[in-house]
């Protein structure tokens, strides 16, 4: 067993990754085996120090998406009061919850951005899932282009009506 900053690997064989962490007391033990489909079976214990079950948690999880849960754990971090600097910073967290957080848009973005709102029953909720945007980032964009669309010449304005008032159904959810 190797020791690296208070962990232990324990790599007895090449299909099981173990890995135990001990911290104010907690001692918390993964274990990741590759399943026949490439993937990874991982199970999670946590025991106090007189040995009662903190925590359990197992599943399975596609290799290739262990960078995702990772970034959900910091994300989950931040979240419940416990981020830290390795955590990042607000754009970066927010970044990892919508893929397109802080990108400039396009002109076929705000084209598409005004179809969506134009739909019957759209909602900044469904629309910012669609775009992978903040709901905030989504009614800003919608007041910049009314805003646009109201002081363009009628024959430029690009789909008229389409881009409701903030004070509509889309403001609030």
């Amino acid at each position: 067993m190797a020791v690296l900053a208070g962990e232990e690997l324990d790599s007895a064989s090449d299909d099981a990754l173990r890995l135990q962490l001990t911290q104010r007391g907690q001692r918390y033990v993964l274990t990741a085996r590759r399943t026949a489909d490439g993937g990874l079976q991982i199970e999670l214990n946590g025991r106090d120090a007189d040995g009662g079950q903190v925590a359990e948690l197992s599943g399975h999880l596609p290799a290739a998406d262990l960078g995702l849960l990772v970034d959900l754990v910091k994300l989950l971090k931040g979240r419940c009061g416990q981020g830290n600097e390795s955590t990042g910073s607000l754009v970066e967290q927010q970044k990892l919850v919508h893929a397109a957080a802080y990108r400039g848009w396009s002109d076929e973005q705000d084209d598409e951005l005004r179809q969506l709102a134009s739909q019957p029953g759209a909602s900044v909720k469904a629309i910012a899932a669609a775009l992978e945007r903040s709901e905030g980032a989504i009614r800003s964009r919608l007041r910049r282009l009314r805003d646009r669309d109201a002081a363009a010449p009628d024959g430029d304005r690009a789909i008229s009506g389409a881009v409701k008032a903030p004070d509509d159904e889309l403001a609030a959810e």
